[in-house]
């Protein structure tokens, strides 16, 4: 019998945004770095939709040097499935040249969808007016394989500093991380057990990056 195991993937709100601002998931521009690819059967799936004029996306993975093409029509959703090249595994506590760039000439919704063999998730993927430099993570407990949290520079030279609310997969205590990212890199961490979580956890910058929190089979509490 296959299991499949549900993965919840959230982008992190910044805490610049109160919660009495509006803004709209649409955008121009738009960076991913998430999921750790464990199969290979595994593939990413984006889901874009657009309610203006014909818009061209473009798909680029930088350090890859993989680039691609699509144009969607006004009302249209479409989907675009990576090829390998742009789903290279996002390995824990180094360094990664793995993030995804989407810019589109209109403002487009980008989701994405994430497949292999017993795992699935989704999630919205936030444009550039989300994008902040500091954050504090909520995520929830994941009960067999556990939760990560992966950060994501959309600038050269940025400057991170994690504050773990636990000790870190890989680490000898919960010590400060400081690490430095250029464009497009991203850097996950994970707690060293699979039944904790990085609830908590604060993570500031120098310029403006993204994070995602992931959760793999996660511990949901009932009413």
């Amino acid at each position: 019998m296959r299991i499949y195991i549900l993965v919840f993937i959230l982008m992190c709100y910044f805490l610049e945004v109160s919660g009495q601002e509006y803004y709209s998931t649409k955008g121009k521009e738009f960076w991913v770095g998430m999921f750790q690819v464990k199969y290979p059967s595994a593939k990413q799936v984006f889901t874009f939709y657009g309610n203006t004029d014909s818009t061209l996306i473009y798909i680029q993975v930088p350090a890859q040097n993989f680039t691609d093409s699509l144009l969607i029509n006004k009302d249209e959703t479409i989907t675009y499935e990576m090829s390998n090249i742009g789903m290279a595994e996002n390995e824990i506590n180094q360094i990664n040249n793995t993030g995804i760039y989407i810019q589109s000439t209109q403002e487009i919704l980008v989701y994405i969808s994430h497949f292999d063999d017993g795992n699935n998730g989704s999630s919205v993927i936030y444009p550039k007016a989300f994008w902040g430099s500091d954050y504090l993570i909520t995520n929830h407990t994941g009960t067999i394989v556990g939760s990560s949290t992966t950060v994501l520079a959309t600038e050269d030279n940025t400057y991170i500093k994690i504050v773990p609310n636990v000790k870190l997969y890989g680490q000898e205590d919960s010590s400060v991380i400081n690490i430095n990212l250029n464009k497009g890199d991203t850097y996950s961490v994970k707690p060293f057990k699979a039944k904790l979580n990085l609830s908590g956890t604060q993570i500031s910058s120098c310029k403006p990056l993204i994070v995602f929190c992931e959760s793999q089979i996660p511990s949901i509490p009932g009413p």
